[in-house]
């Protein structure tokens, strides 16, 4: 639930709490599917859009398609004062193809030209939430920027097979 702060006779400039996909971008050459059932573009962020985390249902690489890259639009909240926090969560885990070690999961979170990377997680073929709170750097460079937030998944690694799955995204704004 988005919460709107609003001061009598002043429309409000920015938005707090919590942002959850609306919607895949346009797909590149990605090979994500929603389980259950294997459902493509442009239906893929419902299955990873719930207030809290639900890994019966998922979005997933398919084995030996760690490369591919998965992205999702959050919104565009507009948000220019008052914020002190952004933190991005994604929940994941390994598909346990062959030497999963040497696969890691990746996630980013971006808005206009700001780009923040998590790489070189390695999972297990149990879900597992990873977040990551801005740093104050990184925060006032996010908030520079205008336009939808989007939060990209993928992997990367080798050799053998492995792909991911992800359950869950959100990014909190306060």
């Amino acid at each position: 639930m988005q919460r709107l702060f609003k001061c009598p006779g002043v429309i409000p400039t920015f938005a707090l709490g919590f942002n959850r996909p609306i919607a895949d971008t346009p797909p590149g050459l990605d090979t994500w599917r929603g389980i259950p059932g294997v459902v493509g573009f442009p239906n893929r962020w419902q299955f990873i859009d719930e207030a809290t985390p639900n890994d019966t249902d998922y979005i997933s690489q398919g084995l030996g398609n760690a490369g591919s890259i998965y992205s999702v639009s959050l919104g565009a909240p507009v948000v220019t004062v008052g914020v002190t926090s952004v933190t991005v969560r994604v929940r994941a885990r390994s598909m346990g193809g062959t030497n999963p070690l040497n696969f890691t999961f990746n996630y980013d979170l971006i808005r206009g030209a700001f780009g923040f990377s998590s790489v070189g997680n390695v999972l297990t073929t149990n879900f597992a939430t990873l977040s990551h709170t801005l740093t104050p750097v990184e925060l006032a460079n996010f908030l520079a920027q205008v336009g939808t937030i989007e939060v990209l998944v993928h992997g990367s690694g080798g050799p053998g097979t492995d792909a991911f799955e992800v359950s869950w995204i959100e990014v909190e704004i306060d």
